[in-house]
Formats: structure tokens, C-alpha cells, sequence
């Protein structure tokens, strides 16, 4: 391992899955392309590459976050913990042998009774295999009654409205929330495949998903994957135009093995195949085997 200084100048950036060698140097508004290398100094430091910068993307005001974004995550998380919740109550309504607690020493025999141990196991199990299934069908029911669905073209960003949806979304459906659920009912097969339906997704038969779910925005309504796609580990889908503030569509088609990043309007049709995790393309280019 070589340890070195790098410098990063202003208003430069570093994409995603890129890599920064030792003693070298990002330089004023320069901007490193996704799954890229800073040795490549000439066609990665492109300042179109600025457009996919996930830094970019318009947030809404921090009034809108605070009263109307927070309330809702708030809500789903706080149904996420009914399951855990049951179990205290009952732990809070059992007594053991008393009858009443007329004394201290009453209560401490109660909070030292053996027999309460496996009501906190039941906390924590309930937690750990429940509760993602209760935030996962509250953030469902947030996407279809609040959010609503996605569609691809532009992305208003006068309307605190539209941002908050995006917001919402990118929130609700982080890549660590789904994995918590793609953790109990399995990572890679079918059940995958049902969860992403549920959120908007098109997706085909016989998909293989990565054992780390991919990064992605949020907008499912615009992701489309056909039958027998293979997802390689750590995928990220950048679902952004930030030059022309577009909402673009990914359609991943029939039998495609996926690189580990993408682009929208990126079209991967049957027998697409890019080995390696370096593939790399611009807005609006077409890959075809």
C-alpha cells in the first residue's frame, strides 16, 4: 500500500467507483468521470462530467424537509418499530408473581425476574426481521398515495412539490433500506424481483441481482430490466442529467451481463457483455454486441 497526499482543487469532483492514485492531483474545475482514474487525465477530467455529479442534483428548501419530508419518513420509521413495540408492552404487562408493586423492592424483583429475558430477545428478533418489512409496505404505501409516479422527462425544479417527491423517494428507498430486506427473503432471485415491481419497477423473468443492492435515485417507475440480466457486485445506476435537469429512462434489455455503473438512456440489449467493472459511456449513446 503507497500512502500519498492527493489534492482535489475547487469546484473540482470525483465520480463515482473512481480512483485517485497517491501524489496526484484533481485540478481546478476539473471533474474525474465515473469508474475512472485520475491517470487518465485527458478524456476523465471532461467537464461535462460535472452533469452526473450526485451533488448536483436540486433539493427542495429546507423548510419543505423539515415540514413535510421529515413528518413522513418520520411516520414510516415510527410504523417500522410496531412489531418491537408489541413485544415491550406485553414485557410491560407481565408481573410474574406479583400482584402489585407496593414497594421498591417489588420492582426491583420484577426488573431481576429471569423470566423477562426472553421478552427482550423478542425485541430484538422482532426488530431485525419484522420492522424491515413494516417500512418497506409503509414506504410502498408513501410511494403509490403520496409520491405517485415517476415520469421521464423534465424535472421542474421551481416546484418545492416535485423536489420533495424525488427527495422522498431517494429517502424511503435508500440502498441500506432495501438491503435490509433483501437480507431476510434473499439477495439475489425472485423476491428481489417482486420488491422492485412493487416500487414501479418493469422487471423481467430469471434476473440475478447483486448481493449489494444498487445505488440508485429512487425513480423505479423509469428503470425497466427484461429477462435474464446479471447484475455484477456493488451496481450503481445514476438516474440524473443534471445539464438539461432531465428525469431520463433506464431500459435494461433481454439477457444483457451488467457493468458495475450506468448512465441513463443507456440501452444494453441481449448479448451485451462488458468485462470488467471499467465500462464507462456518455448521455444518449448506444451499446450493442
Amino acid at each position: 500500500m503507497i500512502l500519498g497526499l492527493i489534492k482535489v482543487g475547487n469546484n473540482a469532483s470525483v465520480g463515482a467507483r473512481s480512483v485517485v492514485a497517491p501524489y496526484t492531483s484533481i485540478p481546478d474545475n476539473g471533474h474525474l468521470g465515473p469508474v475512472t482514474s485520475s491517470y487518465e487525465v485527458g478524456e476523465a477530467l471532461d467537464a461535462k462530467h460535472a452533469r452526473v455529479n450526485r451533488r448536483c442534483i436540486p433539493q427542495p428548501s429546507t423548510l419543505m424537509q423539515v415540514f413535510v419530508g421529515s413528518p413522513i419518513t418520520l411516520i414510516v420509521n415510527a410504523i417500522s418499530q410496531i412489531p418491537p413495540l408489541i413485544v415491550l408492552l406485553w414485557m410491560l404487562d407481565y408481573k410474574g408473581d406479583l400482584d402489585s408493586f407496593d414497594t421498591v423492592g417489588d420492582l426491583m424483583a420484577w426488573l431481576c425476574d429471569p423470566k423477562r429475558i426472553p421478552f427482550f430477545i423478542g425485541i430484538r428478533v422482532t426488530r431485525a426481521v419484522l420492522s424491515p418489512f413494516f417500512y418497506m409496505g409503509a414506504s410502498i404505501f408513501v410511494k403509490w398515495f403520496i409520491i405517485g409516479k415517476f415520469k421521464a422527462g423534465p424535472r421542474p425544479r421551481w416546484s418545492q412539490w416535485q423536489l420533495v417527491r424525488h427527495w422522498l423517494s431517494a429517502t424511503l428507498f435508500s440502498r441500506k433500506n432495501i438491503q435490509e430486506v433483501t437480507d431476510i427473503v434473499g439477495r439475489h432471485y425472485e423476491f428481489v424481483s417482486i420488491l422492485y415491481r412493487l416500487l414501479g419497477a418493469k422487471v423481467g423473468s430469471r434476473v440475478f441481482w447483486p448481493g449489494q443492492q444498487p445505488v440508485f435515485s429512487g425513480e423505479f417507475d423509469l428503470l425497466e430490466i427484461g429477462d435474464d440480466c446479471v447484475f455484477v457486485s456493488c451496481f450503481l445506476m445514476q438516474n440524473v442529467c443534471n445539464l438539461l435537469q432531465l428525469t431520463p429512462l433506464f431500459v435494461l434489455c433481454r439477457a444483457p451481463d451488467l457493468p458495475s455503473f450506468s448512465l441513463p438512456w443507456i440501452l444494453a440489449r441481449r448479448s451485451f457483455f462488458v468485462p470488467g467493472p471499467t465500462w464507462r459511456t456518455t448521455v444518449s449513446s448506444f451499446l450493442e454486441a
